[in-house]
């Protein structure tokens, strides 16, 4: 969910905005057949949430490009270590261990975007999250239509 406000001035917009996310991942157990070989684990249960405080900013390059973009402060609640508890037959269990997700991050976006026709635009980005030891980092390809 995101609460945003966009502001004109001259070929430029600017964005605040808040956004918050929750994200509930349900994993199933399961117990493979082979004997002392055979992997197990329990059904498992995790939740997360972020919210991000941020600004997006747009600059027209001509009647059909876009200049874009946006930095934000972004903060995760709840389950951000994830580790699960599994074993091999009757063995004692072991710890599997994910990522940590960063609990303060800052986040990034920079792109360009090009109006394909009157009711279409293709924007391509590059993200970034940087933040309590962790950063990543993506690209995005986006066709939107308006109808």
């Amino acid at each position: 969910m995101e609460a945003a406000w966009t502001f004109e001035s001259g070929s430029a917009s600017y964005t605040p905005y808040l956004n918050v996310s929750y994200t509930r991942l349900k994993t199933d157990g399961f117990t493979e057949q082979g004997g002392v070989a055979a992997l197990s684990a329990d059904s498992q249960r995790d939740n997360y949430t972020s919210a991000t405080l941020g600004v997006r900013a747009a600059w027209d390059l001509g009647q059909r490009a876009r200049l874009e973009a946006g930095l934000g402060w972004q903060h995760a609640f709840g389950d951000t270590d994830l580790a699960r508890t599994m074993r091999f037959g009757s063995a004692d269990g072991f710890e599997v261990r994910s990522v940590a997700l960063a609990e303060n991050a800052a986040v990034g976006e920079f792109g360009i975007s090009l109006q394909t026709s009157q009711a279409s635009r293709l924007s391509m980005m590059l993200q970034g999250a940087s933040g309590d030891g962790e950063k990543a980092y993506g690209a995005q390809l986006t066709w939107g239509v308006s109808f």
